[in-house]
């Protein structure tokens, strides 16, 4: 069953900075690449902050990685940064969290 993902964006000149309160899953993970596709092509930064995130699945992990792919095609750089609990737990599981920019 899907929760819900309220995502905040703070935008700088060539950077922006996401933050995800909720749950990614199978369903939300459209919202984020939505909000993704609505940024500008000048930004070349994009972090995903996901603190205050309290759950993730596979199907979301597995959207991660294939969003750095391909945003870096377009010349973009995606990490996340501040995960903690379960989703870190998960991440590190999956063996992507170096990948995502954590360590």
């Amino acid at each position: 069953m899907s929760g819900t993902l309220v995502i905040s964006v703070e935008l700088g000149h060539h950077d922006a900075v996401l933050s995800l309160d909720g749950e990614l899953d199978a369903t939300t993970i459209s919202s984020l690449v939505q909000c993704l596709a609505c940024l500008d092509h000048d930004v070349r930064t994009i972090a995903l902050d996901l603190n205050d995130l309290s759950r993730i699945d596979a199907r979301a992990i597995h959207a991660l990685v294939e969003l750095r792919d391909e945003m870096a095609i377009r010349f973009q750089h995606l990490e996340c940064r501040n995960v903690n609990g379960d989703p870190a737990l998960m991440l590190q599981m999956a063996g992507v969290a170096p990948s995502l920019g954590l360590d």
